[in-house]
């Protein structure tokens, strides 16, 4: 039962969270198609990047919250923040895409 529990309430939380974060991340696109200069259009990406980093950030502490998580990631220590990398997901859960964010949001 308590499996249960904790699949309704991250799942819930998962879901709120990905939708206001869709939204803020919507009007910012709204926002940035109508900027007049590049300058200001490189900021509603920093904006819209921001907000990713968030919505990773808080579902990785609903995450914390109600498991107990050890992520065991190897192959990562070259990777440079400012580098361009491809993420796959083969879908074996819900949560795919919610533990790759989080895992390499600060990476």
């Amino acid at each position: 039962m308590l499996a249960y529990l904790l699949f309704f309430f991250n799942a819930s939380f998962v879901i709120l969270n990905s939708a206001i974060c869709s939204l803020v991340i919507c009007v910012i696109a709204i926002f940035k198609i109508l900027l007049p200069t590049t300058q200001l259009k490189a900021k509603g990406t920093e904006a819209a990047n921001k907000v990713m980093w968030i919505w990773a950030t808080v579902n990785a502490g609903i995450l914390a919250l109600s498991n107990r998580v050890e992520w065991d990631v190897q192959g990562i220590d070259n990777l440079k923040k400012d580098g361009w990398y491809l993420l796959i997901s083969n879908h074996l859960s819900w949560t795919d895409i919610v533990v790759l964010c989080c895992v390499f949001k600060d990476r």
